[in-house]
């Protein structure tokens, strides 16, 4: 078993929608910088990203001190395509409903019209604050 760690345990983020509801949002892609949160701000910035390693890779050493370390091994092949994943509507297989409570994507909604769009209009290009629920879901699906 080579061991594993979460996101938010990483991120110290142990209720996310208490995280939520507090107004916080972990990453916005159009600013490039989360809302009360920073962990993922200037996601495309080489040095940060190095730094968000070492944090995993600390917080791995300390849960897994036997485990070879990340600097240890070769690195894995990336196959990540930013453009489809942030920009084909088409990429995703996650089948989309209207959201229902209880639901993350029916959190970020809520957030998106009550707080966000008010805050940051600039975000959410196309919407306005009289713009319905499905609206801003779409919007944030694709």
């Amino acid at each position: 078993d080579a061991g594993e760690i979460y996101v938010d345990e990483l991120l110290g983020i142990k209720d996310y929608g208490k995280f939520l509801a507090s107004g916080r949002r972990e990453y916005d892609n159009l600013a490039d910088r989360g809302l009360g949160f920073t962990w993922w701000d200037s996601v495309h910035d080489h040095l940060a990203n190095l730094w968000r390693m070492e944090k995993a890779d600390e917080l791995f050493a300390q849960k897994y001190p036997n485990a070879s370390r990340d600097s240890d091994l070769p690195s894995p092949p990336c196959d990540f395509n930013f453009d489809r994943f942030y920009r084909d509507p088409d990429f995703t297989s996650m089948k989309c409903h209207t959201a229902v409570r209880g639901e993350r994507c029916f959190a970020d909604v809520v957030y998106a019209r009550q707080t966000g769009i008010h805050q940051h209009p600039e975000w959410y290009p196309g919407l306005s604050p009289a713009s319905g629920f499905r609206a801003f879901q779409a919007f944030l699906h694709r």
